[in-house]
């Protein structure tokens, strides 16, 4: 993913830089509105609602890590075979 980026320089003052979850791919909120094809509205429903995972780093400043969106996103999957019928 060609958006995908380090956590963000101004980030790393407000966060210990030992700390373990620091690696990997972060996002930003536009970046993950992009990769779900969402408002930022939706986005904000999908945190408070369903659960998706991210990290408030300031206020209103949210990280998110890739790997974390991908697996909600497989999660919520749904087969063909899966689905009911409601005949």
């Amino acid at each position: 993913m060609n958006k995908a980026k380090q956590l963000p320089k101004r980030c790393l003052k407000l966060i210990h830089l030992n700390h373990p979850n620091l690696s990997g791919t972060w996002l930003d909120t536009g970046d993950v509105m992009r990769l779900l094809h969402c408002s930022e509205r939706t986005l904000q429903t999908l945190r408070k609602k369903a659960g998706l995972p991210y990290y408030e780093v300031h206020q209103r400043l949210y990280l998110y890590k890739l790997e974390e969106i991908q697996a909600f996103v497989e999660q919520r999957k749904h087969k063909a075979n899966e689905r009911t019928s409601h005949d």
